[in-house]
């Protein structure tokens, strides 16, 4: 945005919604735009305008914000939003104020949507025996669409999948109050995809969890996340017989703070090598029921029975194993310390005299 005084076209306005300040200059710059550009509307034509803002309300149903921006919105009125289908039954000002009539400029609440609308939407007044109509037109379009664009056949898609063949994919399904939270979760979400886990958001809507989101999540294996929302009884139950976890959130960094630790959770671990110790193989015994034993002397630190071990003759590495059992005289034991005698049995069995075994552990690196 380029302001006047930087030579640009954007006229800027100082207010102050707290103590009213600049709010009379605001109007008249506002009237004087409209005077300069010619802006004009006819209230004697069926309603168009925008959808600010909708939501899901325990009492009301569907409840849309718009503001029209030409012509009249009555109540009575059949108005259509992308597939949205609204019989207005009834609106509400500024002020909460029930209103009839709905001229331009004018923001109103109404009520009567089948489904909850989207947010940015425009919306216009249509003949009411046509609406059904147009509504499944859009859907079947909307359905079209979205097949067409699964369909990944192109040379581009090929590439993708190719470059994206080790990635973890991790599937939501996500259903919020309203259509800023939704916006904003959706927004933010984005962020955690990283180099190994992309997050997909297979759908998000507005209103309670349904069947088909249940149905969804279970056939994509998807994470069904729920802001602010409830779900009946039947939903409910058939999560329950799905076995289906329906994750509930009513703060937003609780959700996302949930969606990380997942995202945590796919990533391949990461390790870091501890060394515990080192032991020289001074004898090599061949008994019929344990195999090659190598009678060690343990010269540094420990070794421990279960961790790795390399087995190195002079300076050549001659196996990458592990110690399966270690004994001290004729006891099992966990681990032998510095300068202490044991038998140590592992996974590799063409040792000899002089060989040096170095054992460590593999350490889990937290990020």
């Amino acid at each position: 945005v380029l302001p006047e005084a930087w030579g640009g076209d954007a006229i800027i306005c100082k207010i102050s919604a707290h103590t009213g300040e600049g709010i009379d200059k605001l109007l008249e710059t506002i009237l004087l735009v409209a005077d300069m550009q010619d802006l004009k509307a006819n209230p004697n034509v069926p309603a168009m305008g925008t959808i600010l803002e909708a939501r899901l309300d325990k009492g009301r149903g569907a409840v849309a914000s718009l503001i029209v921006r030409d012509g009249s919105l009555k109540i009575g009125d059949t108005i259509i939003s992308g597939i949205s289908l609204c019989k207005v039954r009834a609106m509400f000002d500024e002020n909460n104020k029930a209103v009839k009539v709905a001229t331009p400029s004018m923001p109103v609440s109404v009520l009567g949507f089948n489904e909850v609308p989207n947010a940015g939407e425009t919306f216009t007044v249509v003949d009411e025996k046509l609406s059904k109509q147009i509504v499944e037109e859009r859907k079947a379009k909307q359905k079209e669409e979205l097949i067409k664009n699964s369909g990944g056949n192109t040379l581009e898609d090929l590439i993708q999948k190719t470059s994206e063949k080790d990635l973890k994919i991790l599937n939501i399904v996500l259903k919020t109050d309203v259509h800023g939270s939704l916006e904003a979760i959706k927004s933010s979400i984005g962020k955690l995809t990283n180099d190994e886990v992309k997050i997909n958001i297979l759908h998000s809507g507005v209103g309670p969890v349904s069947e088909s989101d249940l149905i969804l999540a279970n056939a994509s294996n998807a994470m069904l996340i729920a802001f602010n929302v409830g779900q009946d009884s039947k939903v409910k139950t058939l999560a329950d017989r799905m076995k289906i976890k329906i994750y509930s959130y009513k703060i937003i960094y609780e959700l996302l703070d949930e969606i990380e630790r997942v995202v945590k959770g796919m990533k391949e671990p990461k390790y870091e090598e501890v060394y515990l110790g080192r032991a020289e193989v001074i004898a090599v015994f061949k008994l019929s029921s344990a195999g090659i034993i190598a009678g060690s002397m343990v010269r540094d630190g420990k070794i421990v029975r279960g961790e790795h071990a390399r087995i190195y003759r002079g300076d050549d590495l001659i196996a990458d194993t592990e110690i399966k059992s270690l004994k001290i005289v004729k006891d099992d034991v966990k681990e032998a310390g510095k300068d202490r005698e044991c038998g140590i049995k592992t996974t590799y069995d063409d040792v000899a005299v002089g060989d040096r075994i170095e054992c460590y552990t593999l350490k889990r690196i937290e990020e």
